[in-house]
């Protein structure tokens, strides 16, 4: 056999076939000589699980856009440095001094992670604040990375033809379904989030309005300017949605939407296509811009 071939396979970076969600991931051996030469510029760690949800996908998405590079997925460990960009990933620091924080939050008060190597900005005030309850340094800087994606990806000739989107958790996708089918009405329609990000910001401008029990779902219209509501599509007793409500009231706080606080509790045997509208358009659009700037600048690969 030709030792070529096998040097090949130990050096080689299997890359995914799905475009919009191409990333590569070095082997061991690789990992350890871009660390010991300084080659971790496209370094980048985030939430890959099955199915996909679009808001983990966010960081590495911005990097390609902005860059022209394909990413490589590095998880914070040892001492490899790697960036945290959009998500409830602080959890997922398992190395000290590995990690770059660029707008990620915490999923629950309660999370347990090592020191990042550099905090350049944490999703909202929650997260600032506990990571000083734990004795870390934190700029006064906020914004989930979500809210840069009008500088990358602008839609053209989408025209409104839907009164309401719906945009479900990943976990709620079923009681979203089931809720679509019960209104019965070609006003409403259901934005999947395991679809490619660009396929949900296009449906999100097909809305004159949204309701959202995703997280980025919220951020994705709040960076594009869509009215939005935060809701939730299981009943209270049947929770699906991990942690403890600091995700959504660290963006919420940043952005300016102190007052809406709480989740609206869809039920689905009794809510009207009029409910939901109200829901969504209860709250003018925020203005993200200073969180943009924020971002802008504290940007580790722009």
């Amino acid at each position: 056999m030709n030792p070529f071939v096998n040097l090949s396979r130990t050096f080689s970076f299997p890359v995914s076939d799905i475009e919009s969600f191409k990333f590569r991931q070095p082997s061991r051996p690789e990992r350890a000589i871009r660390a010991r030469l300084g080659l971790d510029s496209a370094n980048i760690y985030w939430s890959k699980y099955q199915p996909r949800n679009f808001g983990d996908w966010i960081t590495p998405y911005l990097y390609t856009k902005l860059t022209g590079r394909t990413p490589i997925y590095q998880r914070p460990e040892g001492e490899i440095r790697t960036v945290l960009g959009a998500g409830s990933i602080f959890r997922h620091i398992k190395a000290a001094n590995s990690a770059v924080v660029w707008g990620s939050g915490l999923i629950s008060k309660e999370d347990t992670f090592a020191p990042p190597k550099e905090i350049r900005a944490v999703r909202g005030p929650y997260s600032k604040k506990t990571l000083h309850e734990r004795g870390f340094a934190c700029p006064d800087s906020f914004g989930d990375p979500g809210l840069l994606l009008p500088r990358v990806y602008q839609t053209a000739n989408i025209s409104v033809s839907h009164s309401l989107g719906i945009i479900p958790h990943f976990k709620e996708i079923g009681s979203a379904q089931d809720l679509h089918a019960r209104l019965a009405t070609d006003e409403v329609i259901i934005i999947d989030p395991t679809q490619p990000i660009e396929n949900i910001i296009n449906q999100i401008h097909s809305c004159q309005c949204v309701v959202s029990s995703s997280l980025h779902g919220l951020i994705v219209c709040h960076a594009y300017g869509t009215r939005c509501g935060w809701v939730r599509l299981n009943p209270r007793w049947n929770k699906k949605i991990d942690g403890d409500d600091i995700k959504f009231l660290d963006h919420m706080t940043a952005i300016g939407l102190d007052s809406q606080n709480a989740p609206y509790y869809v039920d689905g045997e009794q809510v009207s296509v009029h409910e939901l509208l109200d829901q969504a358009s209860r709250n003018a659009a925020p203005d993200p811009t200073h969180l943009i700037e924020n971002l802008e600048k504290t940007c580790p690969f722009s």
